[in-house]
């Protein structure tokens, strides 16, 4: 029996709803978490409960328009296509229960019949649920089962629109637990992301969207998207106003791909696409906008109705940037070619791409390496060869391949999308095929004219893997900058694996528990839990050279008042020098309660090597309030 309960004044009505078997039916197929929608009455079921969708305990995020009552919610987006305006793709329904069934009506007022396209997906306590929920081809008002668990307990639930449809939510069923939500609901992230762009933004054609690259890109960046991709979009000016108003604290700009397909000039495309900047900066003159160059298609050397190919309006997209460059450093390049490999593996038809090629698009945009082909698994991709060298099968450090350099010769990436006035850290593993030879990789920072401004280098000596890595610091102004790696002496091959090129705080925050290797191997560093205000956490230095390393430990702390600065850290010798053992240090770090959100506090590692110069070894950097940010 399904009770539900109505509210008459201070009196509640039970009203008993008899069981069907098409109900009974339809409970089974609740229990397995997915299954087609039913045009009756939810399962009964002994303790039910209906939540409408205005009750004060949802709390809906990412969407831009909404329309919320008693009997529906209802998102949408400004209507700046024609083309997708009523789908709000990556709009969450966020709530907390402790029900042991879950179920969820939607209205689907049209749909495209796509697979994925029309399938709501789901993450309980942050993690994404494999089932998919929903339909693709139903129309009109239906239950869905959502989820069915063995026990009651408290769950946060967050239901994720999909990209390919118009839907609405009309409310859940709740059966058993404490028949209601549970205040607080879910919390998102703080940082906004919007993405904008055309049917490869939208999702088309990813299998879900959980796929699609937006959602990536939010998951890495542990930030809220706003979806603003509509199928058919070509450059459009006062797009860029409507961007802007929605107040992003980071915007992605993939679009390009529908001006080479529908033939637009590229004196037009120029003159669309500077305009779409000055509409956004205009209203956000301080935003970090990424431009996306169109991705890879099969149609690459096809001629379009004004007889162009996709690499022309390419090239007008890096012009427009590198002019900017100067007066808005907040504007960077993304190299969408070499997002992922030029393979029609990655590709769902000509230009999409399928599950595989957005997973590597939303990496690469999330920037938790700004580097493509890293470990040379792609053959040649993304690196220019400056001759001489190969992609070899000579024991890599992981994968199948690793780069082969001899003497003279060596290969360089271009990084169109570091910003100025930062910090970053280059690492990458390499060896030397023969003692007493050396080769190099590095970072160099150029002007606009081509000019280098500095040139960050580390020299390989060794004879086996090991992980070397450099602190950089991009100069307050240039205009782009090259990884490389040559070899110097010798007869030998210098094999190069595994090239990271990460943000300071991006690359730190994502390695707890993991540990990281110092330069020249020795010492290492990790933390055993993410920093926690009020927690403790247990540091150690290992030191995998086996033999005895003098090191300087020490600590600074920002974001915090100068009184409370000598607690946050309590570990043996701080600031002096350290001889630390074959067997590494162990210590402990608070980070105390009084501490305050945004307070950071950094620890370095440093070895002093045989020659008398420093060398950064480690280096880890802990937010108080929460997981440390990029």
């Amino acid at each position: 029996m399904r009770v539900q309960k109505k509210r008459f004044g201070h009196l509640i009505l039970l009203v008993a709803v008899t069981t069907s078997i098409s109900q009974v039916l339809h409970s089974q197929k609740a229990l397995a978490g997915r299954g087609t929608g039913d045009l009756r009455q939810p399962p009964t079921a002994k303790r039910s409960l209906f939540v409408a969708p205005d009750d004060p305990d949802f709390f809906y995020s990412e969407f831009v328009d909404a329309d919320i009552n008693s009997t529906r919610a209802a998102f949408g987006r400004p209507s700046i296509n024609g083309l997708g305006d009523t789908n709000s793709p990556g709009t969450r329904i966020n709530f907390t229960t402790d029900a042991q069934v879950v179920e969820a009506k939607f209205n689907y007022i049209s749909t495209f019949g796509s697979p994925g396209g029309g399938t709501f997906r789901l993450e309980i306590d942050g993690v994404l649920h494999p089932d998919f929920i929903g339909s693709d081809t139903d129309l009109g008002a239906r239950w869905y089962p959502v989820v069915s668990h063995s026990t009651v307990q408290r769950r946060e639930y967050s239901l994720i629109l999909p990209y390919r449809t118009e839907v609405e939510f009309q409310g859940l069923e709740l059966t058993n637990g404490s028949l209601g939500l549970l205040s607080p609901p879910p919390e998102r992230p703080l940082p906004l992301c919007v993405a904008y762009g055309d049917s490869i933004t939208h999702g088309f054609d990813a299998t879900s969207i959980a796929t699609s690259f937006p959602y990536q890109v939010g998951e890495l960046l542990e930030s809220r998207v706003i979806n603003m991709g509509f199928a058919g979009r070509t450059t459009t000016p006062r797009d860029g106003a409507a961007i802007a108003s929605l107040n992003a604290d980071r915007i992605l700009v993939a679009i390009g791909i529908n001006d080479y397909i529908f033939s637009k000039s590229l004196a037009t495309f120029q003159s669309d696409y500077e305009d779409f900047l000055d509409f956004v900066r205009l209203v956000q003159p301080s935003v970090p906008l990424f431009a996306i160059t169109p991705a890879w298609m099969t149609n690459e050397a096809v001629l379009n109705g004004v007889g162009e190919v996709p690499e022309s309006y390419r090239q007008v997209i890096r012009d427009v940037v590198l002019l900017r460059a100067d007066t808005d450093p907040l504007l960077f390049l993304i190299e969408g070619s070499v997002l992922f490999p030029p393979d029609t593996l990655y590709l769902d038809d000509f230009v999409h791409p399928n599950d595989a090629g957005f997973a590597l698009y939303g990496q690469a945009v999330a920037g938790s390496n700004l580097l493509s082909n890293a470990s040379f698994e792609i053959d040649p991709f993304a690196w220019q060869d400056l001759g001489g060298t190969q992609y070899g099968t000579a024991s890599p450090n992981t994968g199948l391949q690793s780069l082969e350099v001899s003497v003279g010769s060596g290969a360089i990436q271009p990084v169109g999308r570091l910003e100025r006035g930062e910090d970053y850290v280059l690492g990458a593993w390499t060896r030397i095929g023969s003692g007493g030879e050396s080769g190099s990789f590095g970072i160099t920072f150029y002007d606009s004219l081509g000019g280098a401004l500095s040139s960050f280098i580390v020299n390989p000596t060794w004879t086996t893997f090991q992980k070397a890595q450099r602190f950089v610091s991009s100069p307050a102004q240039f205009a782009y900058a090259e990884v490389w790696c040559q070899k110097l002496t010798g007869s030998s091959v210098m094999y190069v694996d595994d090239v990271s090129l990460t943000k300071f705080g991006t690359a730190l925050s994502k390695t707890y528990g993991n540990g990281r290797a110092g330069a020249r191997g020795a010492p290492s560093i990790s933390a055993s839990a993410a920093p926690v205000v009020g927690t403790e956490i247990t540091i150690e230095v290992g030191n995998p050279l086996e033999e005895p390393v003098l090191g300087w430990l020490f600590f600074s702390a920002h974001g915090a008042p100068s009184s409370i600065r000598p607690s946050l850290l309590e570990m043996p010798a701080p600031g002096s020098f350290t001889m630390i053992p074959p067997a590494g240090l162990r210590w402990t770090l608070s980070v105390p309660e009084h501490v305050g959100n945004g307070a950071g506090v950094l620890l370095r590692s440093v070895q002093l090597d045989l020659s008398g110069s420093w060398s950064e070894s480690a280096i880890l950097s802990l937010t108080a309030g929460d997981r440390a940010h990029p």
